[in-house]
């Protein structure tokens, strides 16, 4: 099933617990909306790891903070959780800020000024 078939079928959810704000979706019976409900609702009860504290934004996170937002290369927004909810990106950030340079210079460009592929840095 391709994109715009998704699009088509695409009901977004009502607002999660955590998803109050006056934009968020509304509507109910996606099979994207659905698929995200389950995969969070599995995923919920994982509780391995600890909160990383050798960054200060970091160690404020709650653990219980969880949620999911996809958007679609058309703009449709699924979220569900606790997807409003404020956080620090930290290296997250990278992937975001290169996509934005390569749109703003050419592929050369970017790796002109990089020196090298973006995939050889250490994370």
């Amino acid at each position: 099933m391709g994109l715009n078939a998704l699009h088509e079928m695409a009901v977004k959810r009502p607002p999660s617990r955590s998803s109050q704000h006056p934009h968020a979706p509304k509507v109910s019976g996606s099979p994207v909306g659905d698929f995200l409900r389950e995969l969070h609702r599995r995923l919920s009860e994982e509780r391995s790891g600890d909160v990383a504290t050798y960054i200060p934004g970091l160690a404020k996170a709650n653990p219980d903070w969880f949620g999911i937002v996809l958007v679609t290369a058309d703009g449709e927004v699924y979220e569900v959780g606790d997807s409003r909810q404020e956080f620090t990106i930290q290296s997250i950030s990278k992937p975001f800020v290169y996509g934005t340079a390569l749109e703003d210079d050419t592929r050369a460009v970017v790796f002109r000024r990089l020196n090298r592929e973006i995939s050889v840095f250490d994370y």
